[in-house]
């Protein structure tokens, strides 16, 4: 686990957790797949940085979330079951390994789709050109 945060229910015997990295170009190669568990988020970064390596994404319902992973990934929502969902989602995940893929391929697609830098800024030339 790589960030920060209160993590009341992981020990040290099952989880190794790291401090927040400038870069993540070093974790992606190894990641089955990102959990991002935000309350609260806007465009989250590292949402778009996990689809762009073709990683599948398990993400709540926070903010932008619902948008940027579209087909790349699961969405949980529910505030008071949220951590059995998010269990189930990596379970599933973990377990079948062909919907992982095919996740995997969804989001490294929905990314080059939507938001490489180049769509990005097609996009933002459109909305201040009025066209």
């Amino acid at each position: 686990m790589i960030g920060h945060g209160p993590m009341p229910h992981f020990s040290d015997e099952c989880v190794t957790i790291e401090p927040p990295r400038a870069s993540l170009d070093d974790v992606w190669p190894q990641a089955s797949m990102l959990v991002n568990t935000s309350r609260s988020e806007g465009a989250s970064l590292v949402i778009l940085e996990a689809m762009a390596a073709g990683i599948p994404v398990i993400a709540s319902n926070a903010g932008g979330n619902p948008e940027l992973v579209g087909r790349g990934g699961i969405i949980v929502s529910g505030v008071n079951d949220g951590a059995e969902l998010f269990a189930a989602a990596i379970k599933d995940l973990l377990e079948s390994p062909a919907h992982r893929q095919e996740l995997a391929r969804l989001a490294r697609e929905r990314y080059l789709e939507k938001f490489r830098i180049e769509t990005m800024i097609a996009a933002l030339r459109s909305v201040y050109s009025g066209r």
